[in-house]
């Protein structure tokens, strides 16, 4: 996946379930857009667990944490821990699916889904996601669906599905426009996704007033970096 989809320098994080209808406005702290993309879809407060969501938690916790050391290894040990780090997380599926919370369950086939792209399996990690996405979509956890649709689409885009793209960040972007807010990096992001892609398929017209809700929304969360970019797209589009 590109470096643009904020995937490889994410901190790892314990999921953030807001129910429907219920809507948080999250500050985020200044830093670049790729160390911040997945920041406001987590919180470290979480109710108790059984003792196999806890395990799986940690194991998650342990392979992001592989997994990101991988990024600067050579090549011989980059695949080593890449491996590594999709055993741990397929174990922390399974142990979640057996005795986990949904929502553990489909942040850890999230997290192996980036892995499998890491890898080079952009069908498995389709699949990945799309499951994650099946499992969300019976819980009341619409943020942590909606960050895993936008995923799912930014998948679509890596590929040039800018169709199925444009249906996920749609989707996305009514969840949270419904129960997130201004102070929510991951809307941000979210719009900041359908302003790219209404620019590579030719809508200036949509693509501009994306963009300028972008750099709102991330002057709002005092992202200047991604203020900065947004106003680089304002001021190509602007006739």
């Amino acid at each position: 996946m590109p470096a643009s989809n904020g995937c490889r320098t994410e901190p790892f994080q314990l999921p953030r379930v807001v129910p429907a209808r219920r809507k948080k406005n999250l500050r985020a702290a200044n830093g670049s857009i790729l160390a911040a993309s997945m920041r406001n879809a987590w919180n470290p407060l979480r109710s108790a667990t059984s003792m196999a969501n806890e395990e799986a938690l940690e194991l998650m916790r342990s392979a992001w944490a592989t997994r990101r050391a991988s990024f600067d290894a050579a090549p011989a040990e980059k695949r080593a821990l890449m491996t590594r780090a999709k055993k741990d997380l397929a174990t922390a599926v399974e142990m979640c699916r057996e005795g986990g919370s949904p929502v553990s369950h489909a942040q850890a086939v999230h997290l192996l889904a980036n892995v499998e792209l890491d890898m080079g399996h952009e069908d498995r990690a389709r699949s990945l996601w799309e499951q994650a996405v099946s499992i969300l979509r019976e819980t009341d956890a619409v943020l942590q669906l909606a960050h895993k649709v936008r995923h799912l689409g930014d998948l679509h885009r890596h590929c040039g599905r800018l169709g199925d793209a444009e249906s996920c960040y749609s989707e996305a972007l009514a969840l949270y426009r419904e129960h997130d807010g201004p102070g929510s990096l991951d809307f941000a992001n979210a719009v900041s996704r359908m302003a790219d892609l209404k620019e590579r398929r030719g809508d200036s017209v949509q693509a501009l007033a994306l963009w300028r809700e972008t750099r709102d929304l991330y002057a709002a969360v005092e992202l200047a970096p991604g203020v900065e970019d947004a106003e680089r797209h304002i001021e190509r589009l602007t006739p």
